[in-house]
């Protein structure tokens, strides 16, 4: 299995909605100290697109995996926070040392392509990962 973006339900970056209408005012949008990013007014960063989908990928444990995968955003993100889950969790036989954790990722973006990396950790032996489920909001 691969490691391909599989893309669900995408808001259209042009679409009047009222959410889109809203500025953002969440701290985590906003420039931090230190993180390099250029300065924002707050009023200046509307919902351009959300986009929500499934990467998948094929991780058996017992150790820690490393991922990556990009996000087509259709818009050029002056900022973009993403939110991950784990999905798709199975285990082939009897539990021993069942864990699973999504591990610290970072979150980048080229053009119109926010790319997210990271680690995962299967526990069991036996265990598998199949996906992470994602939403992206771009502002």
């Amino acid at each position: 299995m691969s490691n391909a973006v599989t893309h669900g339900l995408t808001t259209v970056a042009n679409e009047s909605s009222a959410v889109k209408a809203r500025s953002v005012e969440y701290q985590s949008l906003m420039p931090m100290a230190g993180d390099g990013a250029a300065p924002a007014a707050a009023a200046t960063l509307a919902i351009k697109n959300v986009v929500v989908g499934v990467a998948r990928f094929n991780f058996q444990g017992a150790q820690w995996h490393n991922f990556s995968f990009d996000i087509p955003v259709g818009v050029t993100p002056t900022r973009a926070v993403v939110m991950l889950a784990l999905m798709d969790i199975y285990n082939n036989s009897t539990a021993v040392n069942l864990q699973y954790l999504l591990g610290n990722y970072s979150v980048s973006y080229v053009g119109t392509t926010v790319r997210v990396t990271g680690s995962v950790f299967v526990g069991d032996s036996d265990g598998y990962l199949h996906g992470l489920s994602y939403q992206c909001t771009v502002v």
